[in-house]
C-alpha cells in the first residue's frame, strides 16, 4: 500500500507530464520587441495582415488559446475584454474548423478572431504556451507577456497598459 506523499508524488508528475505536452515549455517573453504586423496562420497559407496593432488608440492584447488546452479558459479572456472594452483585442484560437465558429461567437465585434496552428505560429510569435496573452502599446511593442490561467493573471500581464491608460486619462 502506497501512502499518501507517494500518490501525492504520482500524481504532481502525471500533471506535470500533462501541462508539458499541453503547453508546452514555458519562458520568459523578451518585452520591448515589436510584434509583427504580418502572420503566417497555417502552413501553406498566405500571410495575414495585422497592421491594426499600430493603428489602435490605446493599445492592444494579443490572446492565444486552444480548445485542445484544458488550462484555456475564454471566461479570463471575456471578463477582461468585457471590462476594458478601450483597447483592441485579437485572438489566436486553435481548434477544428467547426469549432471556431462556436467558440468565438461571444468575441464577434470585440476582437479579431484568427482561427491558426499554434505551432505554426511559435516561431513567428515567439509564444510557445497557452492560455498567453501579449499586451502591446499603440506602436505595436510587447509590453507585458505571459500565462493567463486566471483574471488575476490576465490583470498581472495587462499591468503596464493598464497603468499607461489610467495615468493618461487621469491628465484629461
Amino acid at each position: 500500500m502506497r501512502t499518501v506523499n507517494e500518490i501525492d508524488q504520482v500524481v504532481d508528475e502525471k500533471e506535470r507530464d500533462h501541462r508539458r505536452f499541453l503547453k508546452g515549455a514555458s519562458s520568459v517573453y523578451t518585452l520591448g520587441g515589436y510584434f509583427p504586423t504580418e502572420l503566417i496562420l497555417f502552413s501553406k497559407a498566405k500571410p495575414v495582415s495585422l497592421d491594426w496593432i499600430k493603428q489602435v488608440d490605446s493599445g492592444s492584447v494579443l490572446f492565444f488559446m486552444s480548445s485542445y488546452c484544458s488550462a484555456c479558459h475564454m471566461e479570463v479572456m471575456e471578463d477582461f475584454i468585457e471590462e476594458f472594452p478601450q483597447f483592441d483585442y485579437g485572438i489566436f484560437y486553435e481548434t477544428s474548423e467547426e469549432q471556431f465558429a462556436e467558440h468565438t461567437k461571444p468575441f464577434l465585434g470585440k476582437a479579431h478572431l484568427y482561427p491558426c496552428d499554434l505551432g505554426r505560429l511559435k516561431p513567428q510569435t515567439q509564444v510557445n504556451s497557452v492560455p498567453y496573452a501579449l499586451v502591446l502599446n499603440k506602436m505595436g511593442q510587447v509590453t507585458g507577456a505571459g500565462v493567463i490561467g486566471t483574471d488575476t493573471e490576465m490583470q498581472q500581464v495587462a499591468y503596464s497598459l493598464l497603468a499607461v491608460y489610467a495615468s493618461n486619462n487621469d491628465k484629461k
